[in-house]
């Protein structure tokens, strides 16, 4: 099950995607979205707790810590870095070079958490690394990435990688709800500070519909995604569902296709075949692997 709500999520946040296009076109920043996601998200995990498990709140002071770093890492760093890398090459290269985060998670997976690196590991994330060229369309890009346009684009894939190894570690102890409401409530001044700015030139005369998307995007991929994630995270090795979680952009290159009608050609349905099979390489192979670990006493 924990393979099923980490795809769950995946597939959560990249309806998420859909949803940022519908906002942008009212006018909205990329930063703004992001502040008003968390904040929505937060305010459904708030609620929540407050009906049903109060008692949640209370949290150990070492904990607060690891809460606090992982709202820096991920809100704080990793999707400013990405937004940044945006605008300073194109979406295709930027995806590509966040979605380096796989690799990252297994390298600190192997040192902090001791999950082996196998050889099914690294055909897997060969593969859908391989799919992901294709999908997003990089290999097509005249011009080549500046060096701001790297760091800032292999930063975002580093710091999410620290932000799943985080994660991994805090839900040993915590439950996922707790994890999501204090690292929201740590992230959400550092989010704001980013977006700042924006939110002067927030759009005036809304439509109720937009009011609805801001709502459906925080619920969503927001709140119920990060749930799910967290929840699958606690049951399966951070290197396997990161591997799971390059699933996204595939996934949003066929929505693109079936709402907005947008270019799905013979190289993106090849990259998307190649996805698929990278990950059912690892989300399969996965059992047989800790069995065999098993049988061998390691």
């Amino acid at each position: 099950m924990g393979y099923v709500a980490v795809m769950s999520a995946v597939l959560t946040w990249a309806v998420g995607g859909i949803l940022v296009r519908y906002l942008s076109s009212y006018g909205f920043h990329a930063m703004t979205i992001t502040l008003l996601r968390l904040f929505v998200a937060w305010a459904f995990t708030t609620i929540f707790l407050l009906l049903t498990r109060r008692q949640l709140f209370r949290v150990r002071a070492r904990d607060l810590l690891l809460f606090a770093l992982l709202a820096i890492v991920g809100p704080g760093a990793a999707q400013p870095l990405y937004i940044l890398s945006v605008t300073l090459t194109t979406v295709a290269v930027a995806s590509v070079l966040n979605y380096t985060s796989p690799v990252f998670v297994m390298a600190l997976s192997r040192i902090f958490l001791n999950e082996r690196i196998t050889a099914m590991k690294i055909v897997a994330l060969t593969v859908t690394i391989l799919g992901l060229v294709l999908v997003t369309g990089v290999y097509s890009v005249d011009s080549p990435v500046s060096l701001p346009a790297l760091v800032t684009g292999v930063g975002s894939g580093l710091c999410y990688g620290i932000y799943v190894m985080l994660l991994k570690r805090s839900v040993v102890d915590c439950e996922p709800l707790v994890v999501q409401w204090w690292s929201m409530l740590f992230g959400l001044p550092l989010v704001l500070a980013y977006a700042r700015p924006e939110l002067a030139i927030f759009p005036e005369n809304l439509p109720p519909v937009a009011y609805l998307l801001i709502l459906v995007n925080g619920a969503g991929p927001g709140f119920l995604a990060f749930i799910l994630f967290t929840w699958g995270l606690g049951r399966v090795q951070a290197s396997r569902a990161s591997i799971v979680a390059t699933i996204e952009p595939a996934a949003a290159t066929i929505l693109g296709y079936l709402i907005f009608g947008e270019k799905m050609g013979m190289a993106e349905v090849a990259g998307v075949i190649a996805v698929l099979a990278g990950v059912t390489l690892i989300t399969a192979g996965g059992p047989r692997e800790e069995a065999a670990r098993v049988d061998a006493g390691g």
